[in-house]
């Protein structure tokens, strides 16, 4: 029970965001900058381009294509040129209309690309598992172990962690001559850094916390320091909102075999198991990151719809063979629930040991209701410093909870978190406070949440009062879904709760069951 209504905050957030926006509450011109957006196709067979690189020359602003080769962001470089480039095909650069909006249909000629014995042509393509990318890939996960800091016996670190969500596409006014009872969010609304949309910042969440990690036996220990939040958590259950944010959206280890996000199991790029079975690998170029020299691969999925990751891994071209940085997301055919767009950069330095630390962990990942363009959107940044190896700490392994609490961790002051923070705040994400105090003065808003947390996620209980209810409906976030198989998906479930038999058994026994039926296969299922 308690997992489910973690759950409720998230999606009652997300539908607060459809809500808003379907009511074009907001209010604002399009951020400075220069808008663009188009569509990448092949000249010659005219389809549409996924997974195609379009950026600013010069630059690491830009995007990917999405399925249907569509791409869109703002830039606010002063560099006129946009470049546009895919595995198997020729770049191509184009002039930009600087300060303006920039609307482009992008044809991309067809090459082919030798390397050894591999000929690769986009669509129709000969794929070797023995080509040089493979050999390269086969050489980092035979060097992972050593690469990792889990490779030492003991190892500590300083973790920061900011989780931001926000409201997210959101759509400028069509008269801004006119006043509503939101017009003032107006003043509140950003530009996403990652995706170049409109959004507004709702939550954010900051914590600091020491790793202690030991090898033998194996355990993580976590100090956590600090902690704070503001925005729409104090309409929500906080400690459950960290919680669902935490579980959900978690930090990504690649040299893992299976990485768990969003409560689905995904195959790693550099799974020991899985890898070279699981996804395909392209050689593009030689590339220097923080001086260091690496060679950029290109992966994706033998499936498309597959739970897979599709993106770009920077290895360090000598002899250690380790993950420099990588870029990831996922492809929209992958299906999973409510979720539009995945991506994640991670960055790695080298300490003196020779391991290949993380440095930086930054995913953001966009949600939306079926058919809907707006939305909500996650982003959690983790930094990580001041990494020391071999120094063991008893007093903190003598712990059996491997969460421990400083005595002052929600009571820190602002020059705590000024010498902690190691990301800083964004001047919208500041003022969420200055946000959340006036949508207070708005009659319905509160009662608005509290019913979006009813209907969109966890259990629905069948009596007014907690202690009574015996049987809870849900988990609702399964009612509605959509897959491939099944196509529209309707579910009903219910489960006992511990009120139902208080003294009938030494040990609490829940019962659950569901009944679903798929539209598309027209089949009835049940447990």
């Amino acid at each position: 029970m308690k997992k489910g209504r973690n759950i409720i905050s998230a999606y009652s957030l997300l539908l607060l965001g459809m809500f808003l926006c379907s009511f074009q509450l907001f209010g604002a011109n399009e951020m400075e900058g220069t808008i663009v957006e188009g569509q990448v196709i092949d000249s010659i067979t005219k389809e549409k381009l996924p997974y195609v690189a379009v950026q600013i020359e010069g630059t690491s602003i830009g995007s990917m294509t999405d399925d249907d080769g569509n791409f869109r962001f703002i830039s606010k470089s002063p560099k006129p040129y946009l470049l546009v480039s895919s595995l198997g095909y020729t770049p191509k650069k184009i002039p930009l209309k600087i300060g303006k909006s920039n609307k482009l249909t992008v044809y991309l000629v067809s090459s082919t690309i030798q390397l050894e014995e591999v000929v690769v042509k986009r669509k129709k393509e000969k794929y070797n598992k023995k080509n040089p990318a493979v050999e390269l890939i086969e050489k980092v996960i035979a060097n992972k172990k050593k690469n990792s800091p889990k490779s030492m016996d003991y190892y500590q670190c300083e973790h920061y962690e900011k989780t931001v969500v926000s409201l997210n596409n959101l759509k400028p006014p069509k008269d801004t001559t006119k006043k509503k009872t939101f017009s003032f969010v107006q003043d509140y609304v950003d530009t996403s850094d990652v995706t170049g949309k409109r959004i507004l910042a709702m939550s954010i969440k900051e914590l600091v916390e020491q790793h202690y990690y030991r090898k033998e036996p194996k355990g993580l220990w976590k100090l956590i320091l600090g902690k704070t939040s503001s925005g729409i958590d104090d309409f929500m259950d906080e400690d459950g909102m960290r919680a669902f944010l935490r579980n959900v959206f978690t930090a990504v280890d690649l040299y893992d075999n299976d990485i768990d996000i969003l409560l689905t199991r995904f195959p790693s790029p550099l799974s020991s198991t899985l890898g070279t079975s699981y996804y395909k690998y392209y050689i593009e170029d030689t590339v220097e990151i923080n001086g260091k020299r690496c060679v950029h691969l290109s992966f994706a999925p033998f499936n498309p719809q597959s739970y897979g990751f599709v993106g770009h891994l920077y290895i360090a071209d000598d002899s250690t063979h380790a993950l420099v940085k990588d870029k990831l997301n996922i492809p929209k055919a992958t299906n999973v629930n409510y979720v539009e767009n995945l991506y994640l950069t991670q960055e790695f330095e080298e300490s003196p040991e020779g391991i290949y630390c993380l440095k930086k962990n930054d995913l953001t990942i966009e949600m939306s209701l079926y058919g809907m363009k707006q939305g909500a959107q996650v982003r959690r940044i983790d930094m990580y410093k001041d990494y020391l190896f071999n120094q063991p700490r008893e007093d903190i392994y003598k712990h059996s909870d491997k969460e421990i609490f400083h005595e002052s961790v929600e009571n820190r002051d602002d020059k705590f978190w000024e010498e902690n923070r190691q990301l800083s705040i964004r001047e919208k994400e500041d003022a969420i406070d200055a946000l959340i105090n006036k949508l207070r003065k708005v009659p319905f808003f509160g009662e608005f949440i509290r019913l979006a947390e009813i209907l969109i996620s966890g259990y629905i209980e069948t009596h007014p009062d907690h202690d009574k209810s015996s049987v809870d409906l849900g988990p609702m976030n399964t009612t509605i879904s959509y897959n491939s198989v099944e196509g529209l998906r309707l579910r009903a479930g219910a489960m006992t709760t511990a009120n139902l038999f208080p003294n009938l058994f030494k040990r609490r026994l829940f019962f659950k069951g569901y009944v679903a039926y798929g539209f598309k296969d027209e089949k009835l299922k049940y447990n």
